[in-house]
């Protein structure tokens, strides 16, 4: 019985801290679109609806890319999981790098498969965004070791 309290506790404390990083990488990213966005307006505000037109096609876009996106980064975090129960390993420095490298493992993968890129492409691991994702899974780390990992 206490085997199966505690694999529904990780699951829970995986679902919230994996919530928390999701939460933490749509609120930073929305205000660095913004901050693209007021950078690139014009005065009379001519570039707005094209703005908007870009934001609404990538939006769709990671909607859509959604289902694989999970795919690819929940089995890192399922081995990151699964290796610290099994392990029990209790040291945060341990859940922040595990979270960060779970989290950016689909830019990673991405990197990985195609080599250096085009060019003048401009891949998700050449911007802030694989440090904006990275961001949310050590704050994914933090928050499943708070919960979880102390008692691992």
């Amino acid at each position: 019985m206490k085997l199966l309290l505690r694999l529904l506790w990780v699951a829970i404390a995986a679902l919230v801290a994996s919530l928390a990083g999701l939460a933490f990488m749509l609120a930073c990213g929305l205000e660095w679109m913004t901050r693209m966005a007021a950078a690139q307006t014009p005065p009379d505000g001519a570039a707005v609806e094209g703005w908007l037109s870009v934001a609404e096609k990538v939006l769709g876009q990671a909607g859509a890319l959604l289902p694989v996106a999970t795919a690819f980064t929940l089995v890192p975090g399922l081995i990151v999981l699964i290796v610290a129960e099994v392990a029990r390993i209790r040291s945060l420095t341990y859940y922040l790098a595990a979270g960060g490298i779970a989290f950016a493992a689909l830019p990673l993968m991405l990197r990985l498969a195609s080599g250096s890129g085009a060019a003048g492409v401009q891949m998700p691991w050449q911007t802030p965004l694989l440090l904006l994702i990275a961001t949310g899974g050590f704050l994914a780390g933090a928050v499943y070791w708070v919960l979880a990992g102390r008692r691992a």
